[in-house]
């Protein structure tokens, strides 16, 4: 019995496993010798540049259950072969991670790592902006207590799915979960952010816009991205966490009800941040093209909505460290590459 739950501790599925931020890290959880189960709706479409995906890891073994039928995610979460550690890129509503509950009062899970985003802090929370924050913005500034009061927006949502956990977390059987928030994320298969200032820098044609977008609040402000493999490297450091002892409840300074409910930001490059001129001119020295000067557009300048996210409680608590930016952006810049070759 005791090695039959050694096994299922050591094991891992990852919702949403195919995607940017899933795919490094079931390719880190495999280098470490886990067994990784990636659970995938099995669409091809993806986000980013032409809708190409990051290369899914061989050695990990796939699943397919789509999340939205409940019932039928319940049973695939309750299955004996499942792993009871699970990392969720995925869940965007509160219902979603209900259903997780449901399926840990059915068979209990180890630990369920849900992957937020730094708009659950106030601002991205109202208007996907967070600019307006002074200085480096902490775990704690996440107010939880106000979650049901939030708009039913992507920040909104994500708070509510924390304010649930941090609620579980408490409850019996207790839930034990970690909340990881990056800001945007870079890497194979992001968004088209990267790529709009991919295509200033080299020139082509810009990308075509659906609707409009404000500008940031506070325009000019230095922010953080997060690069996909940092968010991997967090969250295979949030696996290899040891469970905390069973008598733990001291409230925390992050919100938490108890240390069965931690948060950790995550993002790239140095504490302070950097501003939109010092993105595009390292874009521009891995691309060996001169800098040019990005338009005032809002469209061009959504990083600056990201704020400067403070990494020092993953660094200290969890060894984290952030790769700087001219390693991520010269990866970032060699995916886009041969996408953007030959466009006009």
């Amino acid at each position: 019995m005791l090695a039959t739950i050694a096994a299922a501790t050591s094991d891992v599925l990852v919702i949403g496993g195919t995607g940017l931020m899933g795919a490094p890290t079931a390719a880190r959880l495999l280098e470490a010798g886990r067994r990784v189960v990636i659970m995938s709706r099995g669409k091809t479409q993806g986000q980013g540049t032409n809708g190409r995906r990051p290369t899914t890891p061989a050695g990990a073994e796939m699943l397919l259950c789509d999340r939205d039928d409940e019932d039928a995610f319940v049973a695939a979460l309750c299955s004996p072969d499942c792993p009871r550690v699970i990392v969720d890129f995925t869940a965007m509503k509160p219902s979603q991670v209900q259903s997780v509950r449901r399926a840990h009062e059915k068979l209990p899970l180890a630990h369920y790592i849900f992957v937020s985003t730094n708009m659950a802090y106030p601002g991205g929370v109202e208007r996907m902006d967070v600019s307006a924050t002074d200085g480096r913005i902490a775990e704690k500034s996440a107010r939880l207590g106000s979650a049901s009061e939030a708009p039913c927006n992507y920040g909104g949502n994500k708070l509510k799915c924390e304010a649930l956990l941090h609620r579980y977390a408490a409850a019996a059987p207790p839930l034990r979960s970690t909340v990881v928030r990056p800001p945007a994320v870079v890497g194979a298969g992001c968004d088209p952010r990267h790529e709009k200032l991919q295509r200033l820098v080299l020139g082509l044609p810009p990308l075509p816009e659906t609707k409009a977008r404000p500008p940031a609040e506070r325009p000019g402000r230095r922010f953080r991205v997060a690069c996909a493999d940092d968010v991997a490297q967090v969250i295979a450091r949030v696996v290899d966490r040891p469970p905390p002892p069973t008598h733990a409840s001291a409230q925390r300074q992050d919100g938490g009800a108890s240390e069965a409910y931690e948060a950790f930001n995550v993002a790239s490059g140095g504490p302070q941040g950097y501003d939109l001129d010092d993105y595009v001119a390292a874009l521009a020295a891995a691309l060996g093209r001169p800098v040019p000067e990005v338009p005032e557009a809002p469209e061009m300048r959504n990083y600056e909505k990201q704020g400067v996210l403070d990494t020092t409680r993953a660094e200290e608590e969890l060894g984290f460290v952030p790769t700087q930016m001219s390693e991520w952006m010269a990866a970032t810049v060699a995916w886009h590459a041969p996408l953007l070759d030959g466009c006009s």
